[in-house]
C-alpha cells in the first residue's frame, strides 16, 4: 500500500511511502515482542492509524498482537472514523484509493485485481463491499486482503426472469415484472443497472469474523413504479430471497445484532428476526414521516428532493433527512451552471411509545456518517479529525451525478450553526460516488 499527499487545490505533491516495509522493526521483532503486553498496547494507543497498518506487516506475530490490541480496552473508538474509498484515476487501473475526510493523505491499494473498476460497488460495510462484476454476478470483496465471495446470482431475485448477455460489450437485457405487465429493459453499462434496479446492498457483519456467519440485504427498485423490494441471502445461499409484499417502498436498511430495521416509505419501520432459515417480521412500527419534512420540501420548489437514513445508536432509530435542491452557479461572463447538492438535514428520533418522530437539533457529541453504503454514528470525543454534531455526507444518487458531471456531492453538516462545508472531489459522470469505509477492516 501506498500514501500519497494531495493538496486542497488537488495538486499532487512528491510524498510517497510504502506501508508494510518495515525492515527496521523486522530484525528486532524477536525483542519487540518480549515488551509486556500492556506497555505494548499503550505504545500502539499513541500511534497514528497508518503506523499501526506498518506495525501489521512487521511479522507474523505482530498481526496477533495487534488483534490483542484491538479488543482491548487500549484500543480507542477513534481509530474507528470511517474513510471515504475514492473513484479510481483513469490513468491508474491498478490500484484502490481512499482517505481521511478533514486531512489531505490518499491512501492507495496497489495490485488491485485488473476488473475492479470495472465492476459496480453496490455499497461496503464493515470494510467489504458488495460488488457487481461485469456479467452481473454479485460478489463480496475486502479492499486490503483482496478475498472474493460469491453471492447468488441476480436472476434468483423474484422479479427478475433472466439474465442475458455480456454487459460491457453489447449491452445487457434484464426482464423484469413491474405490476402485471412485463417490461423489457436494456441496461447499457453496470452502472445504469445501479441508478435503475440496484439501490442499495449492506452485510451484516465481517465475513471473515463469526464462523463466516452473515447475511447480505440488497435494496431493489421496480423502475419508475415507485416501489422498492428487499433481497435477502445467508452466508452459502444459493438464491436470493425476497422479503415483504410486492407494493412495500423500502428506501433504507440498518443491520443490528440478529435483526435488521427497514425504512418503508412513507409510514413504516419493520424489524426482522433472522434467526431463523428465513427472516422473520417481528415487528412492524406505523410512524408517519413528520409533516415538516414534506412542507420543507414545497418551500424548496422545483429542482429538488430529499433521501432518507436509518441511523441506529445504541437501542435507538433516527431518520437524517437530506434536502437536496439546485443551485445556479455563475461560471463566468453570460454563463450559469445548474448544480445539485445538499442544502441540509432534519433529523428525528423514533418514539416508539407514540409511535412518532420527534425532531432532534443536536448530535451532541456524535457525528453521522451516511451516504450509499450503510449510515453509521461515531463518538467523536477527543477526536480532533472529526467534528461533533455533525453529519458527514457523500453522494447515494445517480441521478446527482448524472446532473453535476464534474464534482461529488460530498461534505460534513453541521447542525450547530446550520452551516456546510463542502469536500471537492472531481469525477466523470460515469463513475461511482465514493463510499465510507471502516479503515478497522484493514487490520482484518
Amino acid at each position: 500500500m501506498e500514501i500519497e499527499q494531495e493538496t486542497k487545490e488537488g495538486g499532487e505533491s512528491s510524498k510517497e511511502e510504502e506501508v508494510g516495509k518495515s525492515d527496521a522493526l523486522t530484525t528486532s521483532s524477536s525483542n519487540l515482542f518480549n515488551i509486556p503486553e500492556d506497555m505494548l498496547n499503550k505504545i500502539l494507543s499513541k500511534m497514528p492509524f497508518i503506523s499501526i497498518l506498518n506495525f501489521r506487516d512487521v511479522c507474523p506475530s505482530s498481526r496477533t498482537v495487534l488483534r490483542s490490541f484491538i479488543s482491548s480496552s487500549s484500543y480507542s473508538q477513534v481509530h474507528l472514523a470511517p474513510w471515504m474509498l475514492l473513484p479510481g484515476k483513469l490513468e491508474d487501473k491498478e490500484s484502490i484509493r481512499f482517505c481521511t475526510y478533514e486531512d489531505e493523505m490518499v491512501f492507495k491499494r496497489t495490485n488491485a485485481p485488473p476488473e475492479f473498476y470495472d465492476d459496480l460497488c453496490l455499497g461496503t460495510s464493515y470494510g467489504w463491499m458488495v460488488m457487481l462484476d461485469k456479467d452481473i454476478e454479485p460478489y463480496l470483496f475486502n479492499l486490503f486482503s483482496l478475498k472474493k465471495i460469491k453471492l447468488p446470482n441476480i436472476d434468483t431475485f423474484l422479479n427478475i426472469v433472466c439474465v442475458t448477455g455480456p454487459i460491457i460489450e453489447n449491452g445487457n437485457y434484464i426482464f423484469y415484472y413491474e405490476g402485471r405487465r412485463t417490461h423489457l429493459k436494456k441496461i447499457r453499462s453496470v452502472h445504469q443497472l445501479w441508478h435503475e434496479f440496484m439501490y442499495k446492498a449492506v452485510v451484516s457483519a465481517k465475513p471473515s469474523h463469526n464462523n463466516g456467519d452473515f447475511y447480505v440485504l440488497v435494496i431493489i427498485e421496480r423502475g419508475n413504479s415507485g416501489t422498492a423490494q428487499l433481497a435477502f441471502c445467508y452466508a452459502g445461499d444459493d438464491e436470493w430471497m425476497q422479503l415483504g409484499g410486492y407494493n412495500e417502498s423500502y428506501c433504507d436498511v440498518v443491520c443490528h445484532d440478529n435483526m435488521f430495521y427497514a425504512l418503508n416509505y412513507p409510514d413504516k419501520v419493520e424489524i426482522w428476526d433472522v434467526h431463523n432459515s428465513h427472516p422473520t417480521k417481528r415487528t412492524n412500527i406505523v410512524a408517519a414521516f413528520p409533516q415538516k419534512i414534506f412542507d420543507t420540501k414545497s418551500s424548496l420548489r422545483n429542482f429538488n428532493t430529499f433521501r432518507n437514513y436509518l441511523v441506529e445508536v445504541s437501542t435507538d432509530l433516527f431518520l437524517v433527512v437530506r434536502f437536496i435542491g439546485g443551485v445556479l452557479y455563475n461560471c463566468g461572463l453570460y454563463a450559469l451552471e445548474l448544480k445539485h447538492e445538499t442544502l441540509f438535514f432534519q433529523v428525528y428520533k423514533l418514539d416508539t411509545s407514540k409511535k412518532r418522530w420527534e425532531e432532534v437539533e443536536s448530535l451532541g457529541d456524535l457525528a453521522y456518517f451516511v451516504g450509499a453504503n450503510q449510515s453509521k454514528s461515531l463518538s467523536v470525543h477527543g477526536n480532533s479529525a472529526y467534528k461533533a454534531n455533525s453529519i458527514y455526507f457523500t453522494d447515494d444518487s445517480w441521478d446527482m451525478i448524472y446532473w453535476n458531471k464534474k464534482h461529488f456531492d460530498v461534505g460534513v453538516y453541521h447542525m450547530e450553526d446550520k452551516s456546510i462545508e463542502r469536500k471537492i472531489l472531481f469525477t466523470s459522470y460515469s463513475e461511482p460516488p465514493p463510499f465510507w469505509i471502516d479503515p478497522e477492516s484493514l487490520i482484518d
